[in-house]
């Protein structure tokens, strides 16, 4: 009997010093892919993509690893949705002109003249998404995380555009249908060349001009081919950035929670929109001349940008409602981004 004892106590006491050693189980760890199109150099990457990129280590305190991507070397930008859903990509930006009819009810912030920042255009972006059921269902097959606009986008060329009439017969580059029927009511003609492209085509003359953000003109250096800017408000675009829904179904409530508290309309301010695009547009002569260029920034005259308005951009907001009627509350949602872009601009 006593030797059962002994052995039943030597028993417990190994498997105590067994549990002893083995400590806690070691948290579980993601490392996600994630794909953008822009140089590491460019404003977007080094205030954007990777400022957000930590923030997520450090909310999630390590548990999430971001693995960045730069200029397209995980994915094409074009194939990025399908390369997110399908797993290839954990994480990717995009923008709305790459994926042509699906985000068409969302195209109120592609519209010209009515994002008159990238900050204010931001809140309006994730404000619209949490208000409208029809537009988080945009993104049904994927994890929102966060979406945002550009700035408004200026107007690079290589000869000088100042009136409507400077506008005539030129081959502009123009993403989605909004910009591209401003364009053309102007009386240019609308190209679309994916960004990273534009630079080449505008140095061949393929183009003569781009709509273009700040932050674009300086990442993709089009400040070497194009010396002149017009910096009337065309059309901004709406960026976003999304996650593999199953992946994201994959982590914890906690997890979920700390990614989201650096994500959502905080990444879209801070980061992306008014930390990246405003920052770019408040900087970008001062930049062109430290790099040595020679570049003549035009500000348009009040009178000149309501023609602009009246021949190229009221006529796109109306057909733009009547496009949509039939997908949602084309109506409501052109007033609610009106509304509050003037309340987050004031």
């Amino acid at each position: 009997m006593k030797k059962t004892v002994y052995t039943l106590v030597a028993a417990v006491a190994m498997v105590g010093l067994v549990l002893a050693g083995a400590g806690p189980a070691p948290a579980q760890t993601w490392t996600l892919k994630y794909h953008h199109e822009q140089p590491e150099t460019a404003p977007y990457h080094k205030f954007g993509h990777k400022p957000w990129a930590e923030a997520v280590e450090k909310a999630t305190k390590g548990q999430v690893k971001i693995e960045i991507y730069p200029m397209q070397t995980l994915v094409k930008t074009k194939d990025a949705w399908n390369a997110v859903t399908s797993g290839l990509a954990d994480v990717i930006w995009g923008f709305s002109a790459t994926q042509p009819g699906r985000f068409d009810l969302m195209d109120t912030l592609q519209l010209p003249f009515i994002v008159t920042n990238a900050k204010a255009g931001s809140r309006t972006a994730w404000a619209l998404l949490n208000k409208f059921p029809e537009l988080q269902a945009l993104f049904h097959d994927v994890k929102l995380l966060s979406a945002w606009t550009t700035d408004p986008y200026m107007i690079v060329s290589r000869k000088p555009i100042k009136t409507i009439e400077d506008i005539k017969g030129q081959k502009i580059r123009a993403a989605g249908k909004p910009p591209s029927d401003m364009i053309r009511l102007l009386g240019g003609a609308p190209l679309y060349v994916p960004m990273p492209q534009t630079y080449v085509n505008l140095q061949k003359g393929v183009l003569d001009g781009a709509c273009a953000p700040a932050e674009a003109f300086l990442g993709f250096r089009f400040y070497e081919v194009a010396k002149y800017v017009n910096l009337i408000n065309t059309p901004a675009n709406l960026h976003y950035l999304v996650m593999n829904k199953r992946v994201w179904g994959k982590m914890p409530p906690d997890i979920q929670e700390a990614i989201m508290s650096v994500s959502g309309e905080y990444a879209g301010v801070n980061f992306f929109g008014g930390g990246t695009f405003d920052r770019a547009a408040k900087s970008a002569p001062e930049v062109v001349k430290k790099a040595g260029y020679d570049v003549n920034f035009y500000q348009p005259p009040k009178e000149e940008v309501d023609r602009w308005i009246e021949k190229g951009g009221k006529p796109v907001w109306e057909q733009w409602v009547k496009d949509n009627s039939s997908k949602g509350p084309s109506q409501a949602i052109f007033d609610e981004t009106v509304r509050l872009m003037k309340q987050f601009t004031e």
